[in-house]
This record gives C-alpha cells, sequence and structure tokens, in this order.
C-alpha cells in the first residue's frame, strides 16, 4: 500500500496507542537481536523500521524523533515509538515536528495508556539541600567545554537509579529543555529530581513542571 497523497492532519488521539499495539511491539522487542545493554542498535533497527515502505528522509526523521537520549540506540519506548510513527505515517497522517508526550506515556512502564499524569505528577522543586548534593554530583562528572554533561557521561548516574530505560529516556528527554543532547547543571538537576520522585512512587509529568522548568533554563 502507498502512503495517502494528502497527509492527513494528526488529532491528538492518534498518538495514544491501544494496549493491544503496545503488546505487539512488545512481542517483537523480545524477539529482537539486542546489545549487551538491553538496547537494539540502529542496523537492526534500520530494517525493521524499512518494512513501513516510507521513504528513508522520513525514516531518518523518525529515528532522531525517538532517539530521546541520543545516544544512537533505542530502549523498548523508543523503538515503539518509532514504528508507531512510522505506522501511521503509512496510513496517511503527518509525522510530528517531535515525538508526542502521548505517544511516549503510551509506552512508560507502571502508566496505564491513554492516561498521562498532569504536571503535578511530582514534588515541583527540590529543596536547598537535594540542589546542593546534585551540584557536588554534576561537580564530580567529565563535562564538555560548555559546561554541559553529555548522556555518556551522565549514563552511569542515571542507570545507578535502577529504572527501567524507558523511563530513563523518557526523564531525560523532560529535562533537556533546549534539545541539545547534553544536559546543564538546572537540567541535570530537573532530571535527578525526577528520577528520585519516580522511585518514591510518583508517576511521570506529562512535560516538565514549570518550576523544573524555569530551573533547568537559570
Amino acid at each position: 500500500a502507498s502512503l495517502a497523497s494528502a497527509p492527513s492532519a494528526v488529532p491528538a488521539s492518534i498518538w495514544i496507542v491501544p494496549q493491544a499495539e503496545v503488546h505487539k511491539y512488545a512481542v517483537m522487542w523480545e524477539a529482537m537481536e539486542r546489545g549487551p545493554d538491553g538496547l537494539l542498535g540502529p542496523e537492526a533497527a534500520k530494517k525493521v523500521l524499512e518494512r513501513s515502505g516510507i521513504p528513508d528522509a522520513e525514516l531518518s526523521q523518525i529515528w532522531q524523533m525517538s532517539d530521546l537520549d541520543g545516544d544512537g540506540k533505542l530502549a523498548f519506548s523508543e523503538f515503539a515509538s518509532a514504528i508507531t510513527m512510522a505506522s501511521r505515517r503509512r496510513q496517511g497522517y503527518e509525522l510530528p515536528s517531535e515525538a508526542p508526550a502521548e505517544l511516549l506515556h503510551s509506552f512508560v512502564s507502571g502508566r496505564p495508556a491513554g492516561n498521562p499524569s498532569p504536571k503535578g505528577g511530582v514534588s515541583n522543586f527540590p529543596g536547598p539541600d537535594e540542589l546542593q548534593r546534585y551540584r557536588e554530583l554534576f561537580q564530580t562528572l567529565e563535562l564538555e567545554p560548555s559546561g554541559c554533561v553529555s548522556q555518556n557521561a551522565a549514563k552511569a548516574i542515571f542507570d545507578r537509579s535502577g529504572l527501567p530505560p524507558e523511563e530513563l529516556s523518557f526523564i531525560w528527554h523532560l529535562a533537556d529543555v533546549d534539545e541539545d543532547k547534553m544536559l546543564n547543571f538546572g537540567e541535570f538537576a530537573c532530571a535527578l529530581h525526577l528520577m528520585s520522585q519516580r522511585k518514591a512512587g510518583a508517576p511521570l509529568p506529562m512535560e516538565l513542571p514549570a518550576e523544573l522548568e524555569r530551573l533547568a533554563t537559570r
């Protein structure tokens, strides 16, 4: 089947993925050969995405939107987001300019699809002692000349949280406010605060709370 000649506008609900579809992607994921870190490399992902029959330029755009933390690999939520966008595009819908929050939340574990948490889902600002701990931790990392930390440099700290890779990718996506694939101190503090709240049982918010966004952009 070919793409529709005039792509449809995309209603928000099209990015809320039904549980049956989530399950189908989970089965695909389990059957795929992944690296020792449990992530899917670009070559393996490309073979699956190419089956959609959509143009390479659009597949590249989908990859860029799905690889939330910019590590060149896909966690399950990133993979499933990519497959969903390719599927919707094949159905004739326009690709979004960035991965929709509703789509990402459909694949974050511990959250029912279609029922994302509001912005107030976490305690919206770290206290002074918490900020000081985050600053001391940030200063131990190997920083880029810009004073920011890369995904690779922050990986060990993120992994130490024990949260699933798809949640860590989503947290990075929320915290990386300027979308430069790196975190300044404010963004790093936001990420650690979100991890802390998530470990305490709070759901992840659909968008970065306003208080944290102000911290990230200081």
